[in-house]
């Protein structure tokens, strides 16, 4: 194999950040629910332009949520915004991420946030150029870029309420490469009307319009009560702006159909009227307005809760509680939207293969094989989305290792969502045999020389043909899995090799990434690190099997 390895691509990154370290790498970190990290005791959040010392940012993450060999999650990511004078205390408790499967980020601001006249501040809400009142923007884009440094690569979302709820809209109004947001819920505010901009910095747009409909477009969930006080369904001024003219607020329709044309829906919504609770003050009705025909799979809806103050939010509406309208909502934008954006790993050398296949694999399952409809994830919700097969089916590459309350790995389960079907016997070049020239292929399982190439560059040396579509990668590497070698450590045998080291191989932003690490280090990690490692999905070797990707040359 000596001249194939001049074209292939080898793959290999240690487990550690260096010998010395004598620890695994791992980047985000989950906690107990109830219990979040408070993110800027260890990381500099709080401080940007006018932060004070009630500055706080706590990170809930679901151990659900954390690849434990990578220290990376795919997870949807959940800014959860507090009113004027309120704090970010409760949300440990009450926003639900753990249940959903979902990263919250709760940040305190600076009495409430600074989307308007305030008598707290030190400039005038034209003065962009200050440097001493909050930049809002600015805040929240340092902590999405703290929270991608440590893994968290999935879509961000916020969910604020009145002036929370005015934020969330700022934020997707100047959404962009600095503000990935992806959606928001607004609970009891609109856009305003006027003006253009509002606070220092500048991310501080206040409607699309007044950005020159530029940026992404962006999911919108929006609850208002008709009956509101404080933020008037008709739009118009508020006492919230100090007297101050200038800000207006739209009418909520105005504001949804701004919203919608933004995304590129249709401007008239479907209209269907709801049942409410009474718990906002109104009178049990609703109005739904369903904005359709969205570009980029985004999604525009409004509830107007008729009679409702400014409580609306918590409106129960159709007997659906409203933070499972709210998790609904992005989990239906998740499953419209393309890849989940990922931070790029350090792997040296760079792969080179212009095409790699995913991380499902690309035989034709044999007849029979199904998802079982009964198998349920253990952190599946009592009510939504249940984590079932198809649930699984929307990002494999993650959920495939989750397991039911009874031990069932979802790749044993979900054998079609996760691609663990049996593969059918090879067809004949002249039927149905489609060969793709840079499909990746392992060529060898070793420790120290494990070897990935293309059919492409394996038709270009007969003399290793034989061998490489004869190779069973998935019954290599089980000889050279921590389960086998490390018997002690991962309860399958009665002694470690504490010498030699195992393999172990994971898809990260769908390449194959190897990695190898010795028994006595892997002892001396945590459970959960343990856990991971004793317990490696095999099956993924099975995507890279030179007979079955590169049929015509093995034929």
């Amino acid at each position: 194999m000596q001249s194939l390895k001049l074209f292939v691509i080898s793959v290999l990154l240690s487990l550690t950040n260096g010998l010395e370290s004598n620890t695994l790498t791992v980047g985000l970190e989950s906690n107990s629910p109830g219990s979040p990290q408070v993110l800027s005791d260890t990381y500099n959040v709080c401080m940007g332009q006018g932060r004070t010392a009630i500055c706080e940012v706590e990170l809930d993450v679901p151990a659900s949520c954390v690849d434990s060999f990578t220290g990376e999650s795919s997870c949807p990511i959940v800014f959860f915004l507090h009113g004027a004078g309120g704090t970010n205390n409760g949300f440990a408790s009450s926003s639900g991420v753990h249940e959903e499967e979902m990263i919250g980020i709760y940040p305190q601001g600076e009495n409430g946030w600074n989307t308007g006249p305030k008598s707290t501040n030190d400039c005038q809400w034209d003065d962009y150029s200050c440097t001493t009142d909050p930049d809002e923007g600015d805040f929240i884009k340092e902590i999405i870029a703290e929270v991608r440094t440590l893994g968290a690569n999935g879509n961000i979302y916020v969910i604020g309420s009145s002036n929370g709820a005015a934020l969330a809209n700022v934020l997707a109004v100047n959404a962009g490469d600095e503000l990935p947001i992806k959606g928001f819920v607004s609970l009891v505010t609109q856009l305003l009307e006027s003006p253009d901009r509002s606070g220092p910095g500048n991310l501080n747009y206040c409607n699309p319009d007044a950005r020159g409909g530029i940026g992404p477009k962006v999911s919108v969930l929006n609850v208002l009560g008709t009956n509101d006080a404080v933020i008037p369904y008709e739009g118009g001024p508020s006492f919230v702006f100090e007297g101050v003219d200038d800000f207006q607020l739209m009418p909520a329709l105005d504001s949804m159909e701004t919203w919608a044309v933004h995304n590129g829906c249709n401007p008239t919504p479907i209209v269907t009227n709801v049942v409410t609770d009474t718990a906002a003050g109104g009178d049990g009705t609703g109005v739904f307005y369903e904005y359709v025909g969205c570009q980029d799979g985004t999604v525009v809806e409004h509830y107007a809760i008729n009679g409702g103050g400014h409580n609306a939010g918590i409106s129960e509406i159709n007997n659906i509680e409203a933070r499972d309208i709210q998790f609904d909502f992005i989990r239906r934008v998740e499953d419209n939207a393309g890849p989940t954006p990922t931070s790029t790993p350090t792997i040296s050398p760079s792969p080179t293969v212009s095409s790699p296949p995913s991380f499902i694999a690309t035989p034709q399952p044999s007849v029979g094989c199904t998802d079982d409809p009964d198998w349920l994830g253990q952190f599946s919700p009592p009510s939504g989305q249940p984590h079932n097969c198809f649930f699984v089916s929307l990002v494999p590459s993650f959920r495939c290792d989750w397991k039911s309350s009874e031990g069932i790995f979802a790749y044993d389960a979900c054998k079609v969502a996760c691609g663990t079907c049996p593969v059918a016997p090879s067809q004949s070049p002249t039927s149905s045999c489609q060969e793709l020239p840079n499909s990746l292929i392992v060529g060898q399982v070793k420790i120290g020389d494990t070897i990935f190439a293309t059919c492409a560059q394996l038709s270009n040396f007969p003399q290793f043909i034989d061998a490489v579509c004869n190779l069973d990668p998935k019954a290599e590497a089980e000889a050279l899995s921590p389960a086998v070698l490390c018997g002690q450590t991962c309860g399958t045998g009665d002694s470690d090799e504490p010498i030699s080291k195992f393999l172990a191989l994971i898809v990260r932003n769908n390449q194959p990434v190897i990695f190898e690490e010795n028994c006595d280090l892997l002892a001396s990690q945590s459970q959960q690190i343990k856990n991971v490692a004793c317990n490696l999905d095999l099956s993924v070797w099975d995507s890279y099997v030179a007979s079955s990707l590169c049929c015509e040359t093995c034929s």
